[in-house]
């Protein structure tokens, strides 16, 4: 079950898409690696899933592994050297992006394997958590789960799940479990993780077979869910005091051996298909990756390379409908303006085109409106172009999760609070985890009077926050909406095209 499957053969493969019952893999590494890799996810996936207590049952999303072999196509996105994979999860859908072993200079395989599987799982867990359960978690709970289940060490026949961080015995802890446990937590963020990590794997791994404390955790987290006080629905549920759950923590770290759970390993043995690239599409990948990170540079130098070389593609449209959004990003609206008038000139009638244009036409408002000189009208003119081409791509696909996020937020901003979390509702339905949607839909239902329902929406973005920055935003708007006094900024970020202004 290693993440990385070794040196890759010199004997490059050509780009094609393999599709397992969960994962589709853009590789163009040699097949055997790639199915070794497809098999890893999808055994991970299952003993994840197992130690959770979740249901193992089909996404309804299709989470994209891109997994290029040469150096230059993983640098094209921007990624630094030194890694070797990372995972995103936003309004584009579920994404993981990993570096050919043979492609990264300076490291062992096996050392970068390890290493970056630990990172990935990490964050594929708090994907599970998301899409998995309707649950909001603590975040302590968030973090560490996600922290405990990346430790794993597979076997021939057993994966062990549930390894102790390294060097934790010796480390110490500046912050408390009372400290953690309180949703407004002030300390580091090291010390954060590491007392949530030792926390959930006393609370679930070394729990496994103790009953009555897995008892008092699952009432617990159902007391958090119904919004009950995090301190006192905690110490309600175990029954004991913080200062005795603390002096468990310090007695527990001080163990030298931490018990750790063994599954045993199967092979995945569902179907994988596979479909060769056209010439280019490559390309057309790795910059739609790039225009969802926002490298719009290497976007558009990517975007270059298929126009030179591949002009004639049937992909072109395409290629210019992502060119538009990556000049958008840009702030570039005459370049952006140029690519738009050429894609309406083919007279296109494709899905994946009109949600890019309603993306494009969102992010041309949320640039004028900001643009002193441009009348609101003319700046709000772009809502009902976002609209329209929205509507258009949700009426071909339904599912297209772009367009429902950039339609239910132009509907927004166009003052239709109703449409908007109609819309926004579809996308979170299939995507509970994405922070802007959750932001979006907490916005419309905030101003429609549902306070209770906006509010849950912001608590989940809280508990899966990485960042001390948006923990700290979430938390103090937590607190506003709790006040009843939501700042302007939320309830009206550009109040000078607003709908409700004339």
């Amino acid at each position: 079950m290693t993440l990385l499957a070794g040196v890759a053969s010199p004997a490059q493969a050509e780009w094609a898409a393999y599709t397992s019952t969960n994962f589709t893999v853009h590789s163009d590494a040699p097949e055997s690696d790639v199915l070794e890799l497809l098999g890893d996810f999808e055994e991970y996936r299952r003993v994840a899933l197992a130690v959770m207590g979740l249901t193992d049952e089909a996404e309804n999303q299709a989470l994209r592994i891109v997994f290029p072999t040469r150096a230059d196509d993983f640098r094209a996105l921007g990624a630094r050297d030194n890694i070797a994979g990372f995972f995103y999860h936003a309004e584009f859908g579920p994404r993981i992006v990993i570096r050919g072993a043979a492609s990264r200079r300076g490291v062992r395989a096996d050392d970068a394997a390890i290493s970056d599987r630990r990172t990935l799982y990490h964050e594929y867990v708090h994907y599970l958590m998301d899409q998995k359960s309707g649950r909001n978690y603590p975040p302590w709970y968030s973090e560490g789960l996600a922290t405990v289940l990346m430790m794993v060490d597979p076997a021939e026949s057993i994966i062990k799940v549930g390894l102790p961080l390294p060097n934790v015995y010796w480390r110490n802890v500046a912050t408390t479990v009372e400290e953690i446990v309180d949703t407004d937590y002030r300390g580091g963020i090291g010390d954060f993780y590491l007392m949530s990590w030792l926390l959930t794997h006393y609370l679930t791994i070394d729990a496994a077979d103790k009953p009555e404390r897995r008892q008092q955790f699952a009432d617990y987290l159902r007391r958090y869910d119904a919004g009950e006080d995090p301190v006192e629905a905690f110490t309600a549920s175990f029954g004991h005091s913080m200062s005795d759950m603390q002096r468990a923590m310090e007695d527990y770290r001080g163990r030298r051996s931490l018990k750790v759970l063994q599954v045993p390993r199967s092979e995945y043995r569902g179907d994988v298909s596979k479909r060769a690239l056209q010439p280019g599409e490559e390309l057309y990948l790795l910059g739609d990756i790039a225009v969802e990170l926002y490298a719009s540079e290497a976007a558009l130098e990517l975007f270059d390379e298929f126009d030179e070389e591949f002009a004639d593609s049937p992909l072109r449209s395409k290629v210019l409908s992502r060119r538009a959004v990556a000049f958008a990003h840009e702030d570039d609206l005459e370049a952006g303006d140029a690519v738009v008038g050429d894609i309406l000139a083919q007279n296109v009638d494709d899905g994946d085109i009109y949600a890019d244009l309603a993306h494009y036409y969102h992010d041309r408002f949320q640039i004028q409106a900001r643009q002193e000189e441009v009348p609101p009208a003319d700046a709000r003119a772009n809502l009902e172009q976002s609209i329209r081409y929205g509507e258009l791509a949700v009426a071909r696909n339904a599912r297209d999760l772009e367009a429902l996020f950039y339609l239910g937020r132009a509907y927004g901003f166009n003052g239709d609070h109703e449409a908007a979390a109609r819309t926004l509702l579809r996308a979170f339905e299939q995507a509970p985890g994405v922070a802007d949607i959750n932001l979006a839909l907490a916005r419309a239902l905030y101003q429609m009077g549902n306070v209770g329902d906006a509010t849950l929406l912001i608590a989940r973005n809280l508990s899966a926050s990485h960042s001390e920055a948006s923990r700290q935003r979430y938390t103090d708007l937590l607190q506003q909406m709790k006040d009843g006094e939501v700042g302007p900024e939320f309830l009206d970020p550009y109040p000078r095209v607003s709908a409700a202004a004339e």
